[in-house]
């Protein structure tokens, strides 16, 4: 039985009593999934209806998704962005069922526009992965050179690298018969499909998150859907791949959420904490 701290009987009550969006600014070691857990126990009956609530578990990777579905009280359902993404991708039927997972497709594409050999490769293909990450169908070679930029990526003739890198995206666009990772969230954002949706959404992870994702947690939440999403401000990771390194930010902005802490960390003595608070 969870002897619930201060702070995390704040979130409790947020769940339980308020009709608000929720953004928990977590530290690392506070207790991040052991919140999210027991969240699920305060979210209110809804007696006016015969039907349960639906309640999605967003979590980064698959592992988290198979470790977190033997933890969760039934009926939560425990998914990642991409497996959403895939589902509403295959219920659109824009694709076949059974679909080639083609990891290579990107790659496939830039050594049939370029020599495999040019020392631009590597980056056209990183970089026709964060166009993917925009949400732009038909991106223009400006977005392509921002996005260069903006990343560092190594590349020697950056005007070259951009028009490529749009021309890759627009074939990648017409080619249903494979799909790789990106598409699972890209291709059912820019076409437009329909998503399920849920009365309540769980973020975990949530400050790794990037602008394709944001745009399908959009697009699984309606007028009365409720989010909680719990990020770590300082354990933003995957900006390489697109992250935003606002996405705390953009979340509450967007979702209009009140912002909870948990800011006590259980994982280090309190000496060790005090000598990191020094470098904050």
């Amino acid at each position: 039985m969870l002897s619930p701290s201060p702070e995390q009987s704040a979130i409790f009550t947020a769940i339980a009593a308020s009709r608000t969006n929720i953004l928990v600014s977590a530290c690392p070691g506070s207790g991040k999934t052991t919140t999210i857990m027991h969240s699920f126990g305060y979210i209110p009956k809804d007696e006016d209806s015969l039907v349960a609530q639906s309640i999605a578990y967003l979590v980064f990777n698959k592992r988290n998704a198979e470790e977190a579905s033997a933890k969760v009280p039934r009926g939560v359902q425990v998914s990642t962005f991409h497996s959403l993404g895939f589902r509403a991708l295959r219920a659109s039927g824009l694709i076949q069922p059974k679909v080639k997972i083609e990891g290579r497709k990107v790659m496939r594409l830039v050594y049939n526009a370029m020599d495999r050999d040019d020392p631009d490769v590597a980056s056209v293909i990183k970089l026709v992965s964060l166009l993917k990450g925009q949400c732009e169908k038909n991106p223009e070679p400006s977005l392509a050179r921002e996005l260069a930029v903006r990343f560092d990526l190594d590349i020697v003739d950056l005007r070259r690298a951009c028009q490529v890198a749009v021309a890759v995206l627009e074939a990648s666009n017409r080619k249903f018969d494979e799909i790789d990772f990106d598409d699972m969230l890209y291709m059912p954002v820019v076409f437009n499909v329909s998503f399920s949706t849920y009365d309540w959404v769980f973020v975990d992870e949530a400050q790794d998150t990037n602008d394709i994702q944001l745009a399908v947690l959009h697009r699984i939440t309606g007028l009365r859907s409720r989010v909680v999403a719990v990020g770590d401000p300082h354990q933003a990771i995957y900006g390489f791949r697109g992250a935003n390194s606002d996405a705390l930010d953009k979340i509450a902005t967007q979702f209009a959420c009140e912002t909870l802490p948990l800011s006590v960390s259980y994982r280090c003595s309190q000496a060790v904490v005090a000598e990191a608070q020094k470098y904050e």
